[in-house]
Formats: structure tokens, C-alpha cells, sequence
């Protein structure tokens, strides 16, 4: 998945005519860590995968090679996963609909934490549906507790954190609708 996500950063950059300077500073992350990113001797954190998606304006998905297809059908276990080294956090890139939407599979341990993620572009929403345990989502001022098959949709163009608040794993599906 490294070359695929270098890639693909590389020639969305080039394409947008972005320096790694200025990608950096849209981003977040380091100009070092990107020149590493791109060059495929670093494996992006989920952070930090996720922060350049938002300053490409690209769902994630299309970054880790997700190809939008007339047809759309994943198997299990073909899904594209990343993990949070810090916290064990799991997200699987379960399908890229169409342009501006993905789903995905987030996997949280007993009182993991999944983000803070930063501010998606305005007028992003993102629906949640608990598949099993306990989740609270904070989403600016918006702070929503939801347990299994419950769902939810909130708005996503500002710092959200997605907290287990169980006592098991919990396990939800997230659709990100882009404007």
C-alpha cells in the first residue's frame, strides 16, 4: 500500500502544482515526512494519511488505490487497512462509492480514541452506524453517545474525535460524504 499511497500524493501534488513546502503547511505534516511519504520509505501514520487526503481534497480512499468503478463490490478481506500505531485503532477502507464518498470500517479497543481528525471542507457530513459496543462522537460543539445499531449523521468540517466509551470493542461504519 506504500507505493500505491506515494504514489498517487506524488502526482495529485505535481498535478495541483503543489511544492512539498506548501503541501506541508496545507497539511500538517512535515515537508520531511512527506519527501519520505512520497518516496515510499515511510509508511504514513493514519493521522497523517488522513490529513493529506483532506489538503488533496481527496477521499482517502483514492489515495490507497480505490478506484472509482461503475461496479463496486469488495470481498471480504480485500479491504485496505491502517492502523493507528499509537492506539490500535483500525480503519478499513470498505468501498469508494462515488467521487467525494467512501466507507469505512472503524475498529476501537476498550477506551481507544480515534482522532482528534482535523476539519474535513465545509459542508462535509459523516454518518456513523454502531455495529457493536459504545461510541461518543464529538463534533464541535455537537457530542452524540450511540450504542449498537443505533446511527447517526453530523457535520465533519470541524475537529472530530470518535471515543469507545464501553466496556468492549466497539465496531461502526462510517460514510463520508464530500460535498
Amino acid at each position: 500500500m506504500e507505493n500505491i499511497f506515494a504514489i498517487a500524493v506524488r502526482r495529485l501534488r505535481q498535478t495541483r502544482r503543489l511544492t512539498l513546502a506548501q503541501l506541508a503547511e496545507i497539511s500538517g505534516v512535515s515537508r520531511a515526512a512527506l519527501s519520505k511519504i512520497e518516496r515510499a520509505e515511510r509508511s504514513p501514520s493514519l493521522s497523517n494519511a488522513l490529513q493529506i487526503a483532506e489538503a488533496l481534497r481527496v477521499p482517502l480512499a483514492e489515495l490507497i488505490g480505490q478506484p472509482l468503478e461503475p461496479v463496486a463490490v469488495m470481498r471480504a478481506g480485500q479491504t485496505v487497512s491502517m492502523r493507528q500505531n499509537e492506539t490500535g485503532v483500525l480503519r478499513e477502507a470498505v468501498l469508494h462509492p462515488y467521487r467525494g464518498t467512501e466507507v469505512v470500517r472503524y475498529t476501537l479497543a476498550k477506551g481507544e480514541v480515534a482522532g482528534p481528525f482535523p476539519a474535513h471542507e465545509t459542508g462535509t457530513r459523516e454518518a456513523f452506524i454502531v455495529l457493536s459496543g459504545q461510541i461518543e462522537i464529538q463534533s464541535g460543539r455537537h457530542r452524540v453517545a450511540l450504542v449498537a445499531d443505533d446511527a447517526a449523521a453530523l457535520p465533519a468540517d470541524c475537529a472530530h474525535t470518535i471515543v469507545n466509551t464501553g466496556d468492549v470493542e466497539a465496531r461502526y461504519l462510517l460514510l463520508i460524504g464530500r460535498p
